[in-house]
């Protein structure tokens, strides 16, 4: 997990409004038993609408890695879930939603060498919030 020695990047990022960052902790292995995902840090997301609603950030020494993630996660849901659907933000990023048969809606996007994600939300729009207010926090990565 890239970051310092005290803590990885991501505890940071999960600061944000909507997510209770206290909550933080690193996932152990692979996140939300999914193989392909490197570990990252995951936080509870009250505002996602749902108690048990997780934020999550996994950061990658690189772009390429970032995006290897992004897509075999993608590849996961497309495949996997129901009522797969994307968009693109702001001419650069892309959100990917579905609703996967074991961690319910997901929301996700890859930004820089971060992806992130926030899986049982109440609604793709509560979790989209979530997204977009980690995407700040995390600073403009499209340069």
């Amino acid at each position: 997990i890239a970051g310092n020695s005290s803590r990885p990047l991501g505890f940071g990022y999960l600061e944000v409004p909507g997510v209770s960052a206290a909550t933080a902790y690193v996932s152990p292995g692979f996140p939300f038993n999914c193989d392909f995902l490197p570990p990252g840090v995951v936080a509870k997301a009250p505002g996602a609408g749902s108690e048990v609603a997780e934020a999550f950030v996994i950061a990658h020494a690189n772009m390429d890695e970032a995006q290897k993630t992004a897509k075999d996660y993608r590849t996961y849901l497309n495949l996997n879930g129901t009522d797969f659907a994307q968009k693109t933000v702001a001419k650069q990023r892309i959100v990917w939603w579905a609703r996967d048969p074991h961690q319910g809606r997901v929301i996700c996007t890859q930004h820089g060498t971060l992806v992130i994600g926030v899986v049982r939300a109440q609604s793709y729009d509560q979790g989209e919030k979530i997204l977009d207010a980690i995407v700040k926090k995390s600073g403009d990565k499209s340069k």
